[in-house]
């Protein structure tokens, strides 16, 4: 059975390489296109089309609606990374107004030792799954984060 960072790399290797970051464009993915790009490939079983509406974020008074998705179809929400896990996450500098958002996953490594990992949709294509501190990237968000544990499919 293969592990679901493995399904999950894959899935954003299939995703996100060789596109550019932005909005607009054949060849561009935005941070919640590619999240949600990436969970459709890692877990075909789940119907993901009636979510994909608060999967974009469309409602500026639901802000937390992409990771409300996951924990309505089962996925746990966890107020820190765990250790050997994945983590679809949100974070805000702003809700009011509602600005400065980013959705992105992020490998907890095993050990204190080891680098923990952010997966995200970037304006550098090299940069996409590279090593990352928790405290350094949480602490952008001023308005907070939130996490969803990414299970084996």
């Amino acid at each position: 059975m293969i592990d679901i960072r493995t399904i999950l790399l894959e899935s954003a290797l299939d995703v996100g390489l060789g596109r550019k970051y932005g909005h607009t464009g054949i060849d561009s993915v935005d941070c919640v296109t590619f999240a949600e790009a990436v969970l459709i490939n890692s877990y075909p079983m789940i119907n993901w089309a009636p979510l994909h509406r608060d999967l974009m974020i469309r409602d500026a008074a639901r802000p937390w609606s992409n990771v409300e998705a996951l924990f309505a179809e089962g996925f746990r929400e966890v107020s820190a990374p765990e250790a050997g896990r994945f983590h679809y996450v949100q974070g805000w500098r702003s809700l009011a107004p509602l600005s400065g958002g980013h959705c992105f996953l992020w490998w907890e490594s095993l050990a204190p030792a080891l680098a923990s990992k952010i997966m995200e949709s970037t304006n550098a294509t090299s940069d996409w799954y590279r090593p990352m501190s928790w405290a350094v990237q949480s602490a952008k968000f001023g308005a907070g984060v939130r996490l969803a544990v990414l299970e084996e499919a």
